[in-house]
């Protein structure tokens, strides 16, 4: 609980991050092994942010680290299972998510 961040949003409510056992940021698996390194970025359109480096399990990494994103993409909308008059949309958020990130990146994976 000490490591929790808390700050009031836009609306005044307060919001409580709390630390938690890193996922991947691509799948939401445990235990990832690799960081890539980033800038913080916004998908404003789905009032989402992100702030700095990002953790991948091996797969999600060797999908990165061969440029092979539709696979990634895949895979996230795979794992989210949003009902299917949602999944075009989850597949554009997906899309841009991972479009970002890679021109958000600012250097080489560092293993965890």
């Amino acid at each position: 609980m000490d490591d929790d961040i808390r700050q009031l949003n836009e609306d005044g409510l307060l919001v409580v991050m709390a630390a938690v056992d890193p996922t991947c940021d691509f799948c939401s698996r445990a235990k990832p092994i690799w960081k890539y390194p980033a800038h913080s970025f916004v998908i404003e359109e789905a009032n989402w942010t992100s702030r700095g480096s990002w953790h991948a399990c091996q797969d999600c990494a060797d999908k990165i680290d061969s440029k092979n994103y539709d696979a990634l993409v895949q895979q996230a909308v795979a794992l989210v299972d949003p009902d299917p008059s949602g999944m075009e949309k989850a597949d554009l958020f997906f899309r841009i998510m991972v479009y970002k990130f890679v021109n958000a990146r600012n250097g080489d994976p560092v293993k965890l």
